[in-house]
Order: structure tokens, then sequence, then C-alpha cells
């Protein structure tokens, strides 16, 4: 009997201690006026004082869970909310960081439908606002913080809903579907480029005004497709306009992307592409050596190829013979054919040759690569080919025919 008396109770007492907490907590969460009121007397209390911050934060958290349902009230939500993220920081606390991320959370989730129907924009600006000045670089998003105390995933379900919010949502996934589908039947056809490029700057535009992150890793994989597929293309056409637009392109448009940054790969494997993006014309150019050992550039070992100015003083044979010569790349069989202008200085030997006979509209040598790293050329030397004795090949020059390696 006695033992059923002290069981009886301690149910009784249970149920007051319960009935306590309920109450209790429906009396914490019942008068939100009362609650945003104190939050905001230890708020301006707060600006040297941890324990007033701690206050504050308890009595607007206690506003926060007792309105965060109520749709028309969001701009007094929404301040309160960036006090409570202003608190939070300044105590360097995560609980709190990430409490303020999840009241928003809850605040997107729970009005999803009614803010992005609701034609008067005030709501989604009023978020808008939140997510890019509290959410993106106030709590540990940008560059200039080094450290990161907000939850990754419970910022990734931030971010996968408050793109709907945009005013530029609607047209957005409208328009997105339709570049995919240019840039699907359109990226081999490498005369278009221009036009691509266009088209997939203004899908990875509406990408990241929604903050569509698949989309914006899908922009970078059709970059990449673009490089793969017509990295040879663009390699050999000698109008620089492609190489430079696409190296422009990525430098404007991908480089800093912080989605892309978390996706490294995606810009390693694009840097990569760039970088074997090198037109005939700019591979050509610089300096060759038959030995990259030797120190000097002394001719015939050595060749200096330059395409945008004349060469006054191109050595055919050492103290005999130098010319104004010039280069000119040949598209068609990506050669690149050295010509003479006319000479400048001449030895005794080189004085008595026939120079009014000497076809200067002939090549002295044709240049070819001899690898696909384009690291290594070929010259075949012709020489001065004589108008009336087109058959006979003059000895000067000879020592630059053979293999030479870049060096520059």
């Amino acid at each position: 009997m006695r033992r059923k008396f002290i069981l009886l109770a301690l149910v009784i007492i249970c149920l007051i201690l319960i009935g306590y907490i309920i109450t209790d907590k429906v009396m914490i969460h019942s008068d939100p006026d009362k609650d945003l009121m104190l939050g905001d007397s230890f708020y301006k209390k707060s600006r040297n004082d941890n324990t007033a911050k701690e206050k504050s934060l308890e009595y607007y958290s206690n506003y926060l869970n007792a309105t965060i349902d109520e749709k028309d009230n969001i701009k007094e939500i929404t301040n309160v909310l960036v006090k409570f993220s202003e608190l939070s920081k300044s105590l360097n606390n995560p609980k709190y960081i990430n409490e303020t991320a999840d009241f928003f959370l809850q605040i997107l989730e729970n009005g999803n439908d009614y803010y992005i129907d609701n034609s008067n924009y005030p709501w989604k600006r009023e978020l808008q606002a939140f997510y890019t000045n509290e959410i993106i670089y106030s709590l540990g998003f940008d560059k200039a913080n080094k450290t990161n105390l907000l939850d990754e995933k419970l910022f990734l379900k931030i971010k996968k809903i408050i793109g709907k919010f945009h005013p530029m949502y609607p047209e957005a996934i409208k328009k997105i579907p339709v570049l995919q589908n240019y840039l699907e039947t359109s990226l081999q056809n490498k005369n278009e480029l221009r036009n691509i490029l266009e088209a997939l700057e203004t899908h990875i535009y509406y990408s990241r005004n929604i903050e569509d992150t698949d989309n914006v890793i899908r922009s970078a994989d059709y970059f990449i497709r673009i490089l793969e597929k017509g990295l040879n293309f663009y390699s050999t056409v000698n109008n620089y306009e492609p190489t430079y637009r696409l190296r422009q392109f990525y430098k404007l448009v991908f480089a800093d992307d912080k989605t892309l940054e978390k996706e490294g790969n995606k810009l390693l494997t694009i840097e990569k592409l760039l970088q074997g993006l090198v037109t005939d014309a700019e591979a050509f150019k610089g300096t060759w050596k038959k030995d990259v050992s030797e120190k000097d550039c002394w001719p015939p070992n050595c060749l200096k190829i330059q395409f945008d100015k004349l060469d006054p003083n191109f050595i055919v044979e050492s103290n005999q013979i130098c010319v104004s010569a010039f280069y000119k790349i040949e598209p068609s069989t990506r050669t690149v054919q050295l010509f003479f202008k006319e000479p400048t200085d001449l030895g005794v030997g080189g004085a008595s040759l026939p120079w009014k006979n000497f076809d200067n509209s002939k090549p002295l040598a044709i240049i070819t690569f001899t690898n696909p790293e384009r690291t290594q050329i070929s010259i075949k030397w012709f020489g001065f080919i004589n108008k009336t004795q087109p058959n006979t090949k003059l000895s000067f020059g000879n020592g630059y025919e053979g293999l030479f390696n870049k060096v520059q």
C-alpha cells in the first residue's frame, strides 16, 4: 500500500512538472510583443556587454519562434533577424549563427509559395537583401572571412530555395531550357563561336541570379566541351580573335566563380585546356635553337621568328650576306615561310651576287612543326632563287637547314 502511495505521488509530481514546463513555454511564447520589447531593450545595452547580447538573443529567439509563420509581418521579422544575426556574429558563436540561418530557412520554407506567387515585391526584396547581406557576406561565405561558422548543409538548403524569390526567376526558368537546347545543338559549330559564347554567358547569368548551382556547373561543362571539341581548330586558325575571346570569356565569366571553386577539377580542366589553346602563329613565334644548351643565339644555329615587324638584319651568311626579312604564316599548310626584301649589308662575296635577278617573291625557307606539341620545327632551306636560272641552287644559308627546338 505504501509503495502504491509513493508511486502515485511520483506520478503526480511528474505531471505537475510537465504542466509547469508546458505552461512555462506557453508563457514564454505567449507574448511576442513583450519579447520584442525586452529584446530591443537588451539590444540597446549590448554594445560592450556580452550578457546583454545573450539576453537579447534569448528574447528575440522567443519572438521569432512565435511569429515566424506570419507572412504579412515579414518586414518586422527580418528586422529582428538582422539584429539576431548581428549579435550572433559579435559573439562569434556558431550556435547562434546557425540558429539565424535556421530561422531564415523556416521563413523560406513556410512561405515558399506565398512569397513567390505574391505580385507585390517587398517580401521578395526583404528576403533577398537578408540572404545577400547576412547569409552570404556576413556568415563566412566570402573570401574575406577566414572562418566558416555556418553549417554548409544549412547554407545549401537556403541557397536551393532563395533563387525562386529573385524577380528574374519566372523569366529564367523559361529561358534556361531554350539556351541549353541551342548549346547542345550548336557546340560543334566552331564558326558560331561568338553566338555560342553569348548564349553561354546568358545561361550562366540566369543560373547565378536564381542560385541554380546545377546549371552554373552545367555552364562550365559546356565551356569545357567547347574547348575540347574545338581545341585543334582554334589552335590552328591564325586569326587571334577566337582564342582571345575564349581566354577573356574564362577570365570574366568563370575565374572567380565561388560555386566552381568547390568544383576544383572543372576549373583545373578549363585552365589546362586554355593553356593548350595556342594558335600556330603564337606557337611559331619565339626563339628556336639547334642546340638549346647554347647560351647565345648565333646564326645559323639560332632563329628568332616574329610576325609583327620586319627583321632588318637577318644574317644569311656570316660576314657575307645580311638582308631585311620577314615571316609569313600559311594557314592552309600550317607552315611559316621566310622571305627576304632586299640586302642590307654585304661582304665581298655577297656583293658579287646578281641581286637584281633574285626573286624575292619566293621564300628563302619553309618552316614546319615536327611534333604535336609544337616544340620542334624543321627548316627546309631554298635560298635565293635566280629568275634567269631557277633550277640553280646557291649554297648561301644552307646552315639553317635542319631541326630546331623551342627555347622561349
